[in-house]
This record gives C-alpha cells, structure tokens and sequence, in this order.
C-alpha cells in the first residue's frame, strides 16, 4: 500500500493575501534530506506540495527531481507567480497542478 503525502515545502511566499494565515516573522524550509526520509521510511506513492509558494523553496528543483526519479506523482498548489520560474521539463513532473486566484 503506498502512502499519499501532504506536505508544505516552505512557508515562503512571494505575496501577503490578507486571508492568510502564514507566520511573516520567519520563513521555514523541510531540507531534502527530510523527504528522502520521509520516502526511504513510508511508500510513498504521492505527494501534494502546498501551504506557501513551494517554489520559492531553495532545494526545490532538487526535490522535484529526487521525488520523480523514485516514481512519486506529484502535484502543487501555487499562486501562479513563480510558476514561469519553472523549465517545462520541471512542470511536467507534476501530475497536477492547482492554481489560486484569492
């Protein structure tokens, strides 16, 4: 049975929508080395990047990266602003894609 993932990569953010509840006063970021073992203790089978602008993580490419080589679906939650950040190649790595507009 693979497990189904709900994680927030970072709380970063590239905007201040009044509705959110993110803390301003500092920014957090889950190291790679923490999802790989998140992966090597659960089978993973997906995983869903939200809360924040996952994008803005500085691991994120690598992330991405190791998540699709071990075969994960992925998909993110964006406010669509980072999104042209991304190569194609990076974008396709993710089975879906979902896109604010709050």
């Amino acid at each position: 049975m693979a497990y189904s993932v709900g994680i927030g990569l970072t709380n970063a953010c590239n905007l201040a929508c009044a509705h959110c509840y993110r803390p301003t006063d500092r920014i957090d970021a889950v190291p790679l080395e923490q999802i790989k073992t998140i992966c090597e203790s659960l089978p993973v089978g997906s995983m869903g990047m939200g809360t924040g602008e996952n994008i803005l993580h500085p691991q994120f490419e690598e992330i991405v990266r190791y998540l699709h080589g071990r075969g994960v679906k992925l998909s993110i939650a964006s406010n669509g602003h980072s999104l042209t950040a991304m190569s194609d190649e990076l974008l396709g790595m993710f089975n879906d894609l979902e896109v604010s507009i709050d």
